[in-house]
């Protein structure tokens, strides 16, 4: 969980629900609590990578399954049994045992909230109430094989940016008498730090039947500036580092400078997209860098940098001619 930056509050109430599962899975008591909980949050605060990094420190199997393509069992498309067996089937044989404790996140479960305003017809939310429940087993005769799986045992989190919720939330507190217009939208400020409380949820018309299946709604919060710069360099998982080892295989350092830093992290929180922005930022910079190092072999170092001038930029570093020489002759010798 420490790769997860800027999320103290949401971490500790996450780690908190992964522990209690953990103790359920592994406790021969009968009729213990479940816990689903729902994390809402804008796109790419880190919901999803909360929620997988969180099952990873317990090493318990993830289930993820986004509810955005999934339809009612009995219409064509992808279902929530169709999903689970997938996941099975794909599952190596040693942890299929574990299966049925597994963590099963439900992403982008908004989207199936949305449908349901727009064209009740086809939408899924209602076969999810057993694997809500605890009381979901997976039929394999349904899929040819003998047998099910049960997954009584498996914790659930929901995840969603809920903006059409905000949204609702924003016209209705801020319109007043006739028709009176408002500025909110998806980017507003004011829209993206709103935290959502479980009668947000029902007035803008998310089942009772399922809002009452959830333990904990946790709010994630937008990230800043200063978080995405965090993001960069001190995230495991972060574009910037997963480039660092990749150019390391070529023997060449990668590094970016601190105003570089303050730049990408400023340029990333104007495109609205969270942490997703670095990617875009780091790639743009550093494709071309890839062509350049298959035909020059003694770049020894790339510094990302800024300048008012350029704006971002890359500077190289190359070997010096006597160990360019030697470099060189080493190569021909392999």
């Amino acid at each position: 969980m420490k790769d997860v930056i800027g999320q103290d509050e949401a971490k500790h109430k996450v780690a908190a629900a992964i522990y209690k599962h953990f103790i359920v899975c592994n406790c021969s008591s009968e009729n213990l609590p479940q816990t689903n909980i729902f994390l809402c949050g804008n796109s790419g605060c880190g919901k999803t990578y909360m929620a997988c990094k969180a099952a990873e420190a317990i090493e318990f199997n993830v289930i993820l399954v986004n509810c955005s393509i999934l339809t009612q069992q009995g219409y064509r498309g992808l279902n929530i049994n169709q999903a689970l067996y997938n996941s099975w089937k794909s599952c190596v044989s040693d942890k299929k045992d574990e299966f049925g404790k597994s963590i099963i996140i439900l992403d982008e479960f908004d989207k199936i909230v949305d449908n349901l305003k727009r064209d009740p017809r086809g939408t899924p939310i209602f076969d999810l109430l057993p694997l809500l429940d605890g009381k979901y087993k997976l039929d394999l005769s349904e899929f040819k094989e003998q047998g099910y799986v049960d997954m009584s045992k498996c914790m659930i989190i929901l995840t969603g940016a809920c903006y059409g919720v905000k949204q609702y939330k924003a016209r209705k507190h801020n319109t007043i008498g006739f028709g009176e217009a408002n500025n909110y939208s998806a980017d507003n400020n004011t829209l993206n730090t709103e935290l959502l409380k479980e009668e947000d949820l029902l007035d803008y018309g998310y089942p009772i039947e399922i809002m009452g299946r959830i333990s904990q709604i946790i709010n994630i919060n937008p990230l800043n500036q200063s978080d995405i710069k965090e993001i960069i360099t001190n995230s495991y998982d972060s574009p910037f580092n997963q480039y660092k080892r990749f150019f390391e295989l070529h023997d060449i350092n990668l590094r970016v400078t601190n105003t570089a830093e303050n730049e990408i992290a400023k340029m990333a929180l104007h495109k609205n997209t969270g942490a997703r922005a670095i990617k875009t930022i780091i790639e743009d910079v550093l494709f071309s860098e890839i062509e350049h190092i298959c035909n020059n072999k003694n770049v020894e170092e790339l510094v990302i940098s800024y300048s008012k001038h350029k704006g971002i930029y890359v500077s190289r570093k190359y070997y010096e001619e006597q160990n360019c020489s030697k470099f060189k002759d080493n190569e021909i010798n392999l």
